[in-house]
C-alpha cells in the first residue's frame, strides 16, 4: 500500500529538500538559492541519498538528484526509489548536463529534469515549487479516494475512474465482478479484528496484482465485499481459485476461508456503473449459501428476478393503501393437558397481488428487509391483527393472544415503544394481547441494543418470545442471559430433530434449559401425530403446524375461536406465557355443579344473581379504576409538557447569557450588556425554570432536579465572575476615556 499520507506543517515550517550531488560548488549553488524557502539537506552520493531518504521517511518533499556520482551512479538511485512501494511517490528532478539522459530519467518516473550548468534562480525555484504542489496535491487526492486498510480505491472514485475508462475505451468488453468473503463476520469473531484486516489487506493485494496487468480497477465496495471492473475474461474460476490461493498462503487459519463471486459479464455499457455491480452483487448473492457454487453469474434468470424485485417494490406503497396484504392467523396448541386446547396463534401476513396473485412471503419479505420497507409492512401487520383482535373480542367477548412478528429494524427504532402503545390503545388492548416475536439471530447480531429495548418493551407488559431457536446463532448458555418470556423452536431444527435419535435428545436438553429458566416453549412446524406425541413427552408446552392447521385468514379462525369457547375444560395462556384453567362459559357448566352438589334451580338462580352483583359492582370498580387512570394519564402528560417548556427555558436563557457576554468581550460596546442584565435580572428564565420543575417534582426525589439544581448554582456562581470581569472591562474603557483631550 503507497504512503499516501499527507504531512502536517505549521506555519512557519519550512519543506525539506534533498540535494544530492557529489560536487561542492554545485550543492553550496543550489543550497544558496533554495535555502530561505526550504530546509536544505545534502547527500555526497548515492548511497548516502538513499540513508538520508530512510532516516527522513514521509518528511521529505522533493529530490533533487545528479546522475554522475561515485559508488552508485544517479540513475541506479532513481531506479531503486521508484522501485519501492514506500517511497515511490517522492518527487525526484534530475540534474545533469547531458541533456541525452532526460528522456531515460522521465521514462524511470523523474519528475522534471534541469539542465547543468543551472539555469538562473527564479527558474530552479519555481519548477521546485512547482514540482512540489503537484506532488502534494496528489497525496491529497490519494488521501481522499484511497480506502485506508487495503489501499483500494474507495466506491466512489473507482465508480469515475470505471466511467472514464469506458469513455476512452468504448469498443473493449467489460465485466463487472463482486467478489465476497463467505461469513466474515464470523472470521471476525472467532479471530479477532487483527486477523480480519491482514485478510482483507492480503486479498485486497493479490486481486489487484492480479487484474492490473490487463488494465483492470479494483476497489473496496463495503466490508469484505470487492469490485472489480476489467476486459472480458472467461477464466473466472482461476481469478477466484488464485484470490484464494493469496490469502491462504503463510496464514494460519485461512485455509477455511470460502471466496464466491458475482459475475456481470460483457456488461452493458448504456446502464450506468453502480448498476452494472448491483447485477454483480445480485449473481453473487445467488451463490451465498451454496456449498457447491461459489461463483454466480448474472443471466436472463436472475434478471427476470430483478425485474420481479423491482415490480414487487414499486407497488408497495400501494398495496399498503388498499390493503392488498392479508394476515393470516395459525393457532397455537397447549399440549399439557391430556386434550389439546386452543392458547394462541401467530399472525403471518401473505400479499393477494392484484395483478400477481398470491405472493409467498418467503419472496417478499427478504426482498423488503433488503431494501427498509419491512419496517412499514410491520406496522401495518401489528395494526391488521390489533384490529382483528379488538373485532373478536367484541363479537365473541375473548381472544387468544396473537404473536407478530418484530424485525431488528423495528428494534432499531427509539420510537417502537410509542408506536406499540399507540396501537394497543387505539383498539383499547392491553400489551398481554400482542405477543412479540423477535428471532434468535436478531439477538445475535447487535445484542446490546437489542436486549435494552427488549427489556423496555417486556416493562411495559408485552411477552417476547425468541423466535427460530436452532438456527445456529446463539449458543445455549446465552439463553440464560437473555430478555425473553417464550422459545419458540425452529420449524427446520424440530423436522431435523426426529430425523436422529441425537438430535431428539438435543431437543429434549434445550426444553430442560428452557423449563430452567421458566421459558414456556412453543415448537412450531409440528406435522405428525408422532411428532406431537415425542415433543408431549420431552416436556414441550405449546406446538403449531399443519398436524392442527396452516395458517387460515380471519373468518376461519372463527371456528378454532367458537370450538374453544364452547369446550367445558378450555385453557388460555396467561402474561407470563403459561397456560392456566379458564372457567368455561358453557351454562351446562353450572348445571352440572348443581346436579353435583344437589343445588336446586332456585339456588342456582340465585347463584346466577349474586354472580351477576358481583361482576356489576366488578365493572362498576374497573370503570372508575379507568377513569382515574386517564385522569392521572393526563396529569402526567400535562407534567411532561411543562416539563419540556422548562428544558427550552433553561436552554434559552443560558443561551441568552453566553451571547450577550461573548457580543460584549468582542466589541466592548456597553450597550450590548442590556440583554444580559435583562435575562438575568428580569426575564430570569433560568431560575423560574428551576422553581418551576421543583413544584412539580414536589417531594418526589429526583436525581436529576439535583443535578439541575447544583448546575444552576454553579452557574449563577459563573455569572458573579461575569459581572466582575465586565465592570473590570468597563472601568479600563472609562479610564481610556478619561485620558482622550476633551
Amino acid at each position: 500500500m503507497k504512503n499516501s499520507l499527507t504531512v502536517f506543517r505549521s506555519g512557519t515550517e519550512k519543506r525539506k529538500i534533498l540535494i544530492v550531488e557529489d560536487e561542492p560548488i554545485n550543492r553550496a549553488i543550489l543550497g544558496g538559492m533554495l535555502e530561505e524557502d526550504y530546509e536544505v539537506l545534502f547527500a555526497e552520493d548515492g548511497e548516502a541519498a538513499l540513508q538520508k531518504i530512510a532516516e527522513y521517511k514521509g518528511l521529505l518533499s522533493l529530490v533533487i538528484l545528479d546522475l554522475i556520482m561515485p559508488r552508485m551512479p544517479g540513475v541506479e538511485v532513481l531506479r531503486k526509489i521508484k522501485a519501492d512501494p514506500e517511497y515511490q511517490d517522492l518527487p525526484v528532478i534530475v540534474a545533469s548536463g547531458d541533456q541525452q539522459r532526460e528522456i531515460e530519467c522521465l521514462s524511470l518516473g523523474a519528475s522534471d529534469f534541469i539542465q547543468k550548468p543551472y539555469p538562473e534562480p527564479g527558474v530552479i525555484k519555481a519548477r521546485v515549487l512547482r514540482t512540489i504542489e503537484l506532488f502534494e496535491d496528489r497525496r491529497i487526492i490519494e488521501s481522499t479516494e484511497r480506502d485506508h486498510l487495503t489501499g483500494l480505491y474507495n466506491k466512489e472514485y473507482f465508480y469515475s475512474y470505471a466511467e472514464q475508462y469506458d469513455q476512452h475505451h468504448p469498443d473493449i468488453r467489460m465485466d463487472a465482478i463482486i467478489l465476497d468473503i463467505n461469513n466474515f463476520r464470523m472470521i471476525n469473531e472467532r479471530h479477532g479484528k487483527a486477523f480480519g484486516d491482514d485478510i482483507l489487506r492480503r486479498l485486497s493485494g493479490q486481486v489487484r496484482t492480479m487484474v492490473h496487468g490487463d488494465g483492470g480497477i479494483v476497489c473496496r465496495r463495503e466490508a469484505d465485499t470487492f469490485q472489480i471492473y476489467c476486459p472480458h475474461r472467461e477464466d473466472y474460476k482461476a481469478l477466484l481459485d488464485k484470490a484464494s490461493l493469496g490469502i491462504s498462503e503463510d496464514t494460519e487459519g485461512a485455509s477455511r476461508i470460502r471466496l464466491r463471486m458475482g459475475v456481470y459479464s460483457d456488461a452493458d455499457k448504456s446502464l450506468d456503473i453502480e448498476r452494472r455491480f448491483d447485477r454483480a452483487k445480485m449473481a453473487s448473492d445467488s451463490v451465498r449459501n451454496s456449498f457447491t457454487r461459489n461463483i454466480g453469474v448474472y443471466d436472463d434468470t436472475l434478471h427476470k428476478a430483478e425485474m420481479y424485485s423491482a415490480q414487487l417494490i414499486d407497488s408497495f406503497p400501494k398495496a399498503i393503501e388498499e390493503h392488498q396484504f392479508v394476515v393470516y392467523f395459525q393457532p397455537k396448541y397447549d399440549i399439557i393437558h391430556e386434550v389439546p386446547k386452543l392458547c394462541g396463534a401467530e399472525a403471518l401476513v401473505r400479499w393477494r397481488h392484484p395483478e400477481l396473485s398470491m405472493i409467498s412471503p418467503g419472496v417478499f419479505i427478504p426482498l423488503f428487509e433488503e431494501n427498509g420497507l419491512i419496517e412499514a409492512l410491520d406496522h401495518y401487520v401489528w395494526r391488521e391483527t390489533a384490529r382483528q383482535i379488538r373485532e373478536w373480542k367484541d363479537r365473541l367477548g375473548f381472544c387468544v393472544p396473537i404473536s407478530v412478528n418484530v424485525s431488528r429494524v423495528d428494534l432499531s427504532d427509539p420510537n417502537i415503544t410509542y408506536t406499540l402503545l399507540g396501537i394497543m390503545e387505539e383498539f383499547r388492548l392491553d400489551p398481554g394481547d400482542l405477543h412479540l416475536e423477535v428471532t434468535e439471530s436478531a439477538y445475535a447480531e447487535d445484542p446490546q441494543q437489542i436486549i435494552e429495548m427488549v427489556k423496555r418493551l417486556r416493562a411495559l407488559g408485552f411477552l417476547v418470545e425468541m423466535d427460530d431457536f436452532g438456527t445456529g446463532y446463539s449458543s445455549l448458555n446465552m439463553l440464560s442471559s437473555l430478555p425473553i418470556d417464550i422459545l419458540k423452536l425452529d420449524m427446520k431444527f424440530i423436522q431435523t430433530a426426529f430425523e436422529d435419535e441425537k438430535n431428539l435428545d438435543m431437543l429434549g436438553i434445550i426444553i430442560g434449559i428452557a423449563r430452567h429458566i421458566s421459558a414456556p416453549v412453543v415448537a412450531e412446524g409440528v406435522e405428525t401425530e408422532q411428532q406431537l406425541k415425542a415433543l408431549k413427552e420431552l416436556g414441550c408446552d405449546i406446538v403449531q403446524g399443519y398436524y392442527f392447521s396452516p395458517p387460515i385468514p380471519s373468518d376461519q379462525f372463527d371456528a378454532f375461536l367458537t370450538e374453544r369457547m364452547e369446550r367445558e375444560d378450555t385453557a388460555a395462556p396467561d402474561h407470563s406465557g403459561r397456560l392456566r384453567e379458564e372457567v368455561p362459559k358453557d351454562p351446562s357448566f353450572f348445571t352440572k355443579l348443581s346436579e353435583r352438589f344437589s343445588i336446586s334451580m332456585h339456588k342456582s338462580r340465585a347463584i346466577f344473581v349474586l354472580l351477576a352483583v358481583i361482576v356489576a359492582a366488578a365493572l362498576i370498580i374497573a370503570d372508575s379504576l379507568a377513569i382515574r387512570g386517564y385522569i392521572r394519564m393526563e396529569q402526567a402528560s400535562e407534567r411532561y409538557i411543562q416539563a419540556r417548556q422548562c428544558a427550552a427555558d433553561l436552554e434559552t436563557g443560558s443561551d441568552e447569557l453566553t451571547a450577550s457576554v461573548r457580543s460584549f468581550v468582542a466589541t466592548g460596546d456597553p450597550a450590548e450588556m442590556d440583554a444580559y442584565f435583562k435575562e438575568a435580572e428580569v426575564t430570569r428564565r433560568r431560575d423560574t425554570a428551576v422553581d418551576t420543575l421543583q413544584t412539580l417534582f414536589g417531594e418526589e426525589e429526583s436525581e436529576a432536579l439535583s443535578y439541575l439544581s447544583t448546575a444552576l448554582t454553579y452557574s449563577n456562581e459563573l455569572m458573579e465572575q461575569e459581572y466582575h470581569a465586565m465592570n473590570l472591562i468597563l472601568s479600563a474603557i472609562d479610564y481610556d476615556q478619561s485620558k482622550i483631550p476633551g
